[in-house]
């Protein structure tokens, strides 16, 4: 599809006559844009794909600890401190029994994953803790 957009941007750019650039885009012909097209579309495929592996989050649950793993954030946190667990807006929410935030990341599972993973552990999950607000 970009390649044909491209394609058809470039003849109709070829076609107007007041265009200063108008040879360089008639030399542009098949198959030279479809190989830059397709060299565009690779580079900000891998482009995406490096952005999105950086925000990744690792969530290690265990019955002593949990750990929160990302690229540039990485922190344990002890089953003894951690009074409750909630996912909210996208973000898994560790709170301690004072409820002061332990931590809060971003992450790309399905709630009910990240939910089965902590029960199954025993940890104190909260399903909606801002229902009363």
């Amino acid at each position: 599809m970009c390649c044909a957009v491209v394609f058809l941007l470039v003849k109709l750019l070829a076609g107007v006559q007041w265009l200063p650039t108008n040879s360089v885009i008639e030399s542009l012909a098949e198959p030279w844009v479809t190989l830059g097209a397709l060299a565009v579309g690779l580079g900000a495929g891998l482009l995406l794909a490096v952005m999105q592996h950086d925000d990744r989050l690792t969530v290690t649950v265990s019955a002593e600890r949990v750990r929160l793993e990302g690229v540039a954030y990485d922190a344990t946190f002890e089953r003894a401190d951690i009074g409750a667990v909630f996912a909210f807006r996208r973000e898994v929410v560790l709170v301690g029994h004072d409820d002061g935030e332990l931590a809060r990341r971003s992450f790309d599972l399905r709630t009910a994953e990240l939910k089965t993973v902590f029960t199954r552990h025993d940890y104190p999950w909260q399903d909606d803790p801002y229902a009363d607000e």
